[in-house]
Parts: C-alpha cells; structure tokens; sequence
C-alpha cells in the first residue's frame, strides 16, 4: 500500500482509497476498499486534522488478512507523522 498526503485548508481531513484494475474485478476492488476504510474507521479521531490523504491499494492486498491490513495503515501514518497520540476520555 502506498500513502500520499497533502496539507488542506479545511478544519477536517479527508481520505480516498483507490484500487486499480491490477487488483482484480470490480467485487475484488470494492471487497479491499472496503476493508481499507474499516481499518481507517478506529483510528480516524486520532488522524491530525487538515490532511488529504490517499491510499493506494497494490496486488498483493487480496492476500492480506485485516490486522495485517491495520498494521500496514498504522505503520504509513506513523511514518508520514499524521497520526497522533490515543485520546483517553
């Protein structure tokens, strides 16, 4: 998986998954966006806002189970410094 961000001007961020033809059929594509963005869904409140974020899916995801699909999302965010500390309330 491959992360592109970018610095926006609005209050919140945004995230787009995107899968390519080079994934699978169009179920194989949706079934791996899908899972991307319920990896996003848990860790979204911790995501620094005024971001543009972009995942780019490659071939070898359909082969990923979901905790290695969180792991990959967690260790981008943490590398491009997005991703802040856990809020306890």
């Amino acid at each position: 998986m491959v992360l592109v961000f970018a610095k926006n001007e609005k209050i919140y961020s945004r995230a787009a998954v995107v899968s390519s033809k080079k994934i699978g059929n169009a179920v194989v594509r949706n079934r791996v966006k899908r899972k991307v963005r319920a990896s996003l869904d848990p860790i979204w409140h911790r995501i620094i806002p005024s971001w543009d974020l972009i995942l780019y899916t490659r071939p070898g995801i359909t082969l990923a189970t979901f905790e290695e699909i969180n792991q990959a999302i967690d260790h981008l965010l943490k590398q491009a410094e997005i991703l802040g500390e856990e809020k306890l309330c």
